[in-house]
């Protein structure tokens, strides 16, 4: 898929998600992917963001919860 052909409107904005902190990091996940239509692509200050991870499975769990950290600060 190619980010640039995606309309920007069609894609959520992360700053309109609302993370509670206080939640375990699984519901908050769980809200996350509740919230948006395709986690892998989206907005962030009106710039696309497209989303590829490596076949790591801890590679990816650790870059999604980065991804969280910084939301919450």
């Amino acid at each position: 898929m190619d980010v640039e052909k995606i309309d920007r409107k069609t894609l959520m904005e992360m700053q309109k998600i609302q993370l509670d902190v206080n939640l375990p990091r699984e519901q908050r996940v769980k809200h996350f992917l509740e919230e948006t239509s395709n986690p892998y692509c989206f907005c962030l200050d009106e710039i696309k963001i497209k989303l590829e991870f490596a076949d790591d499975s801890s590679f990816l769990q650790e870059m999604f919860t980065q991804l969280l950290l910084r939301k919450r600060n």
